[in-house]
């Protein structure tokens, strides 16, 4: 159960995500939301508080700095509560430009990936922190409802194996927050398919 304050900020965080939606549209930017709002959007329902918002923004854009801030300088156009949004450079990896973005007392994490192709298109092409190119491969996404509102999320299967990677062969931390969200999402996928798309990350 949720409290209403933490009710309230999911729905705000909901809102939120709703809107960078919509004005990467008109740039032709693709939003993508993963995590922990991705898990409750694959079960249609609040599970748990969010300390963050993970969003992926794929574009053709080489410059992810100004991308990023042009998304959230929108934004506070319409919503009060970017006015004072801050953004920090984390760092640059072979495949994305990850950003901190402070809005009030949520955290947008955000990770800006150069697509080769239009990011609307079934397939994405990424060029990498070399100017090389990924093979395409699929978004492997759906739309999800959640609390009212309509977004586009990583699909259970990646989103679960994502997080078992992560905390049982990368070695990261794992949270009790990532215990439910694995228990979450096993509710959804199969073992079969999990095991086969693990081994394909770490053949």
């Amino acid at each position: 159960e949720l409290t209403q304050e933490q009710a309230n900020k999911s729905q705000n965080d909901l809102l939120s995500i709703s809107l960078i939606s919509s004005l990467a549209k008109a740039i032709n930017c693709r939003v993508i939301i993963s995590g922990g709002y991705a898990v409750d959007g694959a079960l249609g329902q609040l599970t748990r508080p969010h300390n963050d918002i993970d969003i992926q923004i794929y574009g053709q854009s080489d410059d992810a700095t100004k991308i990023v801030t042009e998304l959230f300088e929108q934004a506070a156009k319409v919503k009060t509560q970017f006015e004072s949004f801050q953004i920090e450079d984390k760092r640059r990896t072979d495949y994305n430009h990850n950003f901190y973005v402070h809005i009030g007392d949520t955290i947008a994490d955000a990770y800006y990936l150069q697509t080769q192709n239009n990011p609307f298109e079934e397939q994405k092409v990424i060029i990498k922190n070399d100017g090389s190119m990924t093979e395409p491969h699929s978004f492997d996404t759906h739309h999800v409802v959640l609390s009212g509102i309509n977004f586009e999320a990583q699909n259970p299967l990646v989103e679960v194996v994502d997080k078992i990677y992560k905390r049982e062969h990368r070695g990261d931390t794992k949270k009790e927050k990532h215990e439910q969200d694995i228990y979450n999402l096993k509710l959804l996928v199969s073992e079969s398919d999990i095991a086969s798309k693990l081994g394909e990350i770490i053949k």
